[in-house]
């Protein structure tokens, strides 16, 4: 009597033979566990996503006397807030520069580290009296970070930093959008620290040619609020 051979199957056979099913079981389980074990293996390898947000949508109304020291930012008693537009622009605050204002915006947070996106057409003179906006000089110091688009770090995107994030950094800083430092504190935590030339002014151009690479950037660092910014004298790559 000829012998059945179990382990071979083909496709008009009304099902597998025992020996080609064991082996097709097996092979799906082991795919299916080498699957999950790479899920798992890529999951636990993702870094967190920082503590940041961004409430897109969420109109608030926020009270201060603009400066612009150099870029625009909001002081009040409520708190400080830097100022950029809605895009990927800066926020043009020249005709309000020094004004006590009321304006609406979405609020933009990560930790300590604030910014409002305005809404087009609601600043308004408030005519309520504040105390002049102070950056008090800290001191000349030495830091070494990533230099980022301020926007998106802070939470407009997430992760806003780091090489995979550099071409919307360009873009952003390119449109006005300031250009900051990713710095850690004594403490471990991560701030962002403004760049302006030596003189207090602008430096989008150099920030747009060092956005998402590691610097030193050497300089006098003020602070009014939460808010802080470096004139910095001296900004250089850092050599891996």
């Amino acid at each position: 009597m000829p012998q059945s051979n179990d382990s071979f199957y083909v496709g008009y056979a009304p099902k597998a033979g025992a020996t080609a099913r064991r082996w097709m079981t097996g092979v799906t389980l082991l795919l299916l566990a080498l699957t999950g074990g790479l899920a798992l293996s890529l999951a636990y390898r993702q870094k967190p996503f920082a503590d940041a947000r961004f409430e897109f949508g969420i109109q608030t109304e926020f009270a201060g006397r603009i400066t612009m020291e150099p870029y625009p930012a909001l002081i009040g008693p409520q708190g400080s807030w830097w100022l950029v537009a809605p895009g990927k622009f800066g926020f043009n605050a020249a005709a309000w520069a020094g004004e006590a204002v009321t304006l609406s915006g979405e609020r933009v947070e990560r930790g300590a580290d604030a910014m409002i996106q305005v809404l087009p057409g609601s600043v308004r003179r408030s005519g309520v009296e504040l105390p002049e906006a102070k950056w008090e000089r800290l001191g000349s110091v030495s830091l070494m970070g990533e230099v980022v688009d301020s926007k998106c770090f802070l939470g407009v995107m997430n992760p806003g930093e780091g090489e995979v994030h550099r071409g919307c950094a360009v873009r952003c800083i390119s449109g006005g959008v300031p250009p900051g430092l990713r710095v850690k504190d004594r403490d471990g935590t991560v701030r962002i620290v403004l760049l302006a030339g030596p003189g207090g002014e602008p430096m989008r151009a150099r920030g747009l040619a060092l956005a998402g690479e590691a610097v030193r950037a050497a300089g006098v660092l003020y602070r009014s609020g939460n808010l802080r910014i470096i004139h910095a004298g001296e900004i250089a790559r850092v050599k891996d």
